[in-house]
């Protein structure tokens, strides 16, 4: 199925622009975090979205975290400690 994203700058054509977004979630966008929501295929999987920060994400989960990165993370989106 095609979807048409593109839009003007008119109220109508926004419409349809994020009709067509709607579309696109519900037929595409929750089987693919179905499928991607489980930790082994996310780890395995040769197309898994995370295979380029794999090391980083799995020295997270074991608390393997640098402090300046945290600190870091948290400056960037506004989290006090």
């Amino acid at each position: 199925m095609k979807y048409n994203l593109s839009y003007e700058m008119n109220e109508e054509s926004v419409n349809n622009c994020v009709e067509e977004i709607f579309k696109f979630i519900l037929t595409e966008g929750f089987d693919w975090l179905e499928h991607w929501m489980h930790p082994v295929r996310l780890l395995n999987e040769e197309k898994s979205p995370i295979n380029r920060i794999k090391t980083d994400y799995l020295n997270f989960q074991s608390g393997g975290i640098k402090k300046e990165d945290l600190n870091l993370s948290r400056m960037l989106l506004g989290i006090k400690e």
